[in-house]
Formats: structure tokens, C-alpha cells, sequence
């Protein structure tokens, strides 16, 4: 048995609105957007059904009325709420909602949301290999978003230890090839995975 089979768990409090510890960007209206951004545009990508994004997802919950809306939405004219929405539906096997800090014998514990040196990363999965964490991002700012990217990494693996397995999901209707490649050396460089985003 291992330190997360005994989780001291607490009634998580649920709420709309994501925490700062989460830092997304602010929505970004699709005609504020470079027009050459380098990647396959909304025209040229043909967006499957979103049953059909769904047909290989884990069935560890069901999806809300909220996250087939957001699937059913191209990337460059969804909100950033809309992209994490859309992103975790097609993530069954990870748990949302759910906040963690470290208690006074330093084992990793479940709380509420906002207590006191608590994190609350966009999906988290317990396995047989240890802790997987899935982080959503929607930024029109490469430079922004890598400086996100490595602080949150500090901070997650700070929490949840060196073994932690962490994946940044990135809507790539905001990214140039050049951001692409950047994305991909910063997550290489931090030991984390990345992926676009792009239907």
C-alpha cells in the first residue's frame, strides 16, 4: 500500500470559477488573433462530432451538458474555460475538483479549495505508477505561457514530488510553429509532456 491508498480525504468545496494557483490566461476574442499563425487554421482543420472525440475516453465519470458544448466549439473561438472544459471531457481517467496540500506528518492529503498552501491542478490521476497531473492552457503569449509553465512545474512537483508525471495541453489555435517548437524544447527542458490542442 502506498502513501495515497489512505488518502485523508475532506469534502471538497465545488466552484465555477478556476484558482489563481491555476494562473490561466483571460479569454482572447478570435479577431484579435494573427492571422498567420502557422498551424492549420479552424477552416482548414475539419472538427470531428464530439462523440466522436470521445469514442477511446476512459469512462471514469460522466461528461456535463457544460463539456459537450465546449467540445462541440473550435479551438481558436473557445474561451479559456471552454478549452479546459473540452480538453478534460476527452480525460476520463482523470479527477477534477480536487485540491491537495501536505499535512503536519507530510503526507500528501486532499482539502478544500483555497486552504492555505493548498494546489488544485486541472485533472489529477492515481495509478499503479504513481501521481499523473493534466494542465490546460490557453495563452496568446508564448512568453507567458512557458514562464507559467515552469513555475507551475516548480510548484507541482515541490507538492506532489519528483516522480510526479505532469502533461501540459495546450490550445495550439494561439501558437506559431515557432511557439510550437519553443513549447516543445521548454518542456523538454522542465522534464514534463506537452500537446496541442487543435480540434
Amino acid at each position: 500500500m502506498n502513501e495515497f491508498d489512505d488518502l485523508n480525504l475532506e469534502e471538497t468545496q465545488e466552484m465555477d470559477e478556476t484558482p489563481e494557483t491555476r494562473d490561466l490566461a483571460g479569454e482572447s476574442d478570435a479577431e484579435d488573433l494573427p492571422e498567420e499563425t502557422g498551424l492549420p487554421s479552424p477552416e482548414e482543420t475539419e472538427l470531428p462530432e464530439p462523440e466522436d472525440l470521445l469514442e477511446d475516453r476512459p469512462a471514469l465519470r460522466e461528461l456535463t451538458d457544460e463539456e459537450r458544448e465546449a467540445l462541440a466549439i473550435p479551438p481558436a473561438e473557445r474561451t479559456w474555460h471552454q478549452t479546459e472544459l473540452a480538453d478534460l471531457a476527452r480525460h476520463g481517467d482523470f479527477e477534477t475538483q480536487r485540491s491537495f496540500l501536505r499535512d503536519e506528518n507530510g503526507d500528501l492529503a486532499e482539502t478544500y479549495y483555497g486552504a492555505p498552501g493548498s494546489q488544485r491542478p486541472d485533472g489529477i490521476r492515481f495509478g499503479p505508477e504513481g501521481i499523473s497531473l493534466w494542465e490546460t492552457k490557453d495563452y496568446g503569449d508564448v512568453n507567458n505561457l512557458l514562464r507559467n509553465m515552469e513555475a507551475q512545474t516548480a510548484d507541482r512537483l515541490a507538492l506532489f514530488g519528483s516522480d510526479v508525471d505532469i502533461t501540459y495541453s495546450v490550445n495550439g489555435s494561439r501558437l506559431s510553429v515557432g511557439d510550437a517548437e519553443r513549447l516543445q524544447e521548454k518542456a523538454e527542458e522542465l522534464g514534463v509532456n506537452a500537446e496541442l490542442i487543435l480540434k
